[in-house]
């Protein structure tokens, strides 16, 4: 069987959000040189095929089919259709394999038996906790086993939800701890891909992929390019991510007063989705339903207000990919980002994009007006020409991205 190599080296990868943000067309732009991840979770067949033959007209345009990019669809391991979405990938002429996020399906694991592999496209598996509790198991462990390569989402990115405080661990962290167990184990180095590189820990990854002589990485910058013209979402939802990252009320005062805590740092919050630890910037949808718990150490959802909202406790939807069957949770994320995603509301009051906004921030995501205004030569005082922002291409934000802030390590430092 042959697989294609992945080849990392030097590439810019747009991760992250496997639910309607990163369609075929944003993903397919990355993909003509770099690596482009389009989520697929929460797509019936027919909608992912919509948006897979929107990348085949770009990379075929391009020729990049012969060559330097890499395409991959990101699907949930949870997703109804999971085995669907395989298939119609393992078929596809473009897609180069398969990011598989959350925990893996049992079919996709069986097609990577490595006694018998049957599924000859890339399979990476997205990672934001390392578990090496127990040596002869460990995910490092697991990943050799059955995948080609991973990514890694510390706590610095957006979404994530954890059991316990101290899953948190940055970036950097989860990619130190997987070389060394690598190399403790004796394995040779899988590919990574490291999400949310940013100012602020770019000179942690340059000393580490020194110290490890690593030239299998690529860095990852998920949230520049949600916001670009090819990116799925409505421009009012584009404009929520760039303007709404410093929102700051009396009641985030009093708190950060009371508990010592920083106004523009991201905040711990229990998610109402599961109910564990998540890591988000504080908005709008926190300060209307959210208060703090100093025992918990996070902002924790005003049950009898929030229900009153949406009319009780649980949510039903009517999409036909249900991820989790039974739904006892308090929002349904599918429905509430396939929502989003086109502008309606769902079913608050306002807009949906008050709900939506708070699973994706990222801790870099705070200097996105910032990125923004860099990218488009505007000082921090000046107004942002909004008719010129709803025009940025991903191809302007690879450009920018690539020169700043990461020069230093495309340039071989």
């Amino acid at each position: 069987m042959v697989i294609r190599e992945l080849d990392l080296e030097g590439k810019l990868a747009g991760t992250g959000a496997a639910i309607n943000v990163m369609g075929g067309e944003c993903a397919a732009q990355l993909a003509i040189d770099n690596i482009g991840i389009m989520g697929i979770s929460g797509m019936s067949i027919d909608e992912a095929e919509i948006e897979r033959e929107k990348a085949r007209l770009i990379l075929l345009k391009n020729g990049s089919r012969k060559g330097k990019g890499y395409f991959f669809e990101n699907v949930m391991g949870v997703a109804d259709n999971f085995e669907d979405h395989i298939k119609e990938i393992e078929a596809s002429d473009i897609s180069d394999g398969v990011v598989c996020a959350a925990l893996p399906h049992p079919a996709l694991l069986k097609k990577l038996n490595p006694r018998n592999r049957t599924f000859d496209k890339i399979a990476l598996l997205k990672l934001g906790k390392l578990s090496v509790d127990k040596p002869k198991r460990t995910t490092i462990d697991f990943v050799h086993t059955y995948f080609d390569g991973a990514i890694l989402e510390g706590s610095d990115c957006g979404g994530h939800i954890m059991k316990d405080l101290n899953d948190f661990r940055s970036t950097q962290a989860l990619y130190k701890t997987f070389r060394e167990v690598e190399k403790q184990k004796g394995y040779e180095s899988l590919p990574l891909i490291l999400c949310n590189v940013n100012d602020t820990n770019i000179e942690d990854i340059i000393k580490l992929r020194k110290r490890f002589k690593d030239d299998k990485i690529a860095l990852a910058k998920g949230n520049l390019f949600y916001v670009s013209k090819e990116a799925m979402p409505s421009n009012a939802w584009k404009k929520r991510q760039i303007f709404n990252d410093h929102f700051v009320s009396e009641k985030r005062i009093k708190d950060c007063e009371k508990y010592g805590m920083k106004i523009h740092e991201p905040i711990l919050v229990i998610s109402p989705v599961g109910h564990y630890y998540g890591r988000i910037a504080y908005n709008e949808f926190v300060d209307m339903f959210f208060n703090y718990d100093p025992n918990l150490q996070a902002y924790k959802v005003d049950q009898d207000k929030y229900y009153d909202l949406i009319g009780g406790v649980g949510i039903s939807c009517d999409t036909i990919n249900c991820m989790a069957k039974v739904c006892k949770r308090d929002i349904c994320i599918n429905y509430a980002l396939k929502n989003a995603s086109s502008g309606n509301e769902y079913p608050l009051k306002d807009s949906l994009e008050k709900l939506y906004i708070w699973d994706f921030k990222s801790m870099d995501s705070l200097n996105i007006l910032n990125y923004i205004k860099d990218m488009m030569h505007v000082t921090m005082n000046e107004e942002i020409d909004h008719k010129r922002l709803e025009e940025i291409t991903a191809k302007e934000i690879i450009d920018y991205t690539k020169g700043k802030p990461f020069k230093r390590f495309y340039d071989g430092f």
